[in-house]
């Protein structure tokens, strides 16, 4: 009787790998989809990131060159080699410094929100995705260890149905 109660007991631990087999294929599919949703993500973010500091740094270079002609109009000068005039020359080279600090102070603070703006979406895209991938690598774990306890068990059933099977031989020489 031991033996069919092994067997039995073996038939249920084969069908209960079997389904945590399907579920660790199931997560491991899951994990790897999320990772690579993360990636895409933070390649998005990245592209995003580059694209504002590009455009920023062209804002600059176009409040630069406003701010030469500025200065040169207010200073009065009709071109940027006309130094006919040092009083002009001193004014346009004092405007010129001040506009194009005001650009570089534009420049940073625009930098810098973009870098914020990044830090926030992956605060709020990618995040999510990595603790899904987390709590996902945590189940797995979880399930690679049900396995391994299972394996034990099924190991100790065919044990114990060879064990049986050795009770179950009839001992004709009389040995006990």
């Amino acid at each position: 009787m031991g033996s069919l109660t092994s067997n039995f007991i073996n038939l249920m631990l084969t069908r209960e790998q079997n389904r945590l087999n399907a579920q660790l294929t199931s997560i491991m599919s899951r994990i790897r989809m999320a990772k690579k949703q993360s990636q895409n993500v933070e390649n998005m973010i990245n592209s995003q990131l580059r694209y504002s500091q590009n455009a920023a740094r062209a804002n600059y270079q176009q409040s630069i060159f406003q701010a030469q002609q500025q200065a040169m109009m207010r200073a009065g000068l009709s071109s940027l080699t006309d130094t006919s005039d040092p009083t002009k020359t001193s004014v346009f080279t004092q405007l010129s410094s001040q506009l194009q600090m005001q650009a570089q102070s534009q420049l940073q603070f625009a930098l810098s929100q973009a870098e914020q703006d990044a830090q926030t979406m992956k605060e709020m895209q990618l995040q999510p995705l990595n603790d899904l991938a987390e709590d996902l690598e945590v189940r797995k774990a979880q399930i690679e260890s049900e396995l391994q306890l299972n394996k034990e068990w099924k190991d100790a059933a065919k044990e114990d149905v060879k064990n049986s099977a050795q009770n179950l031989k009839p001992n004709y020489g009389g040995n006990s």
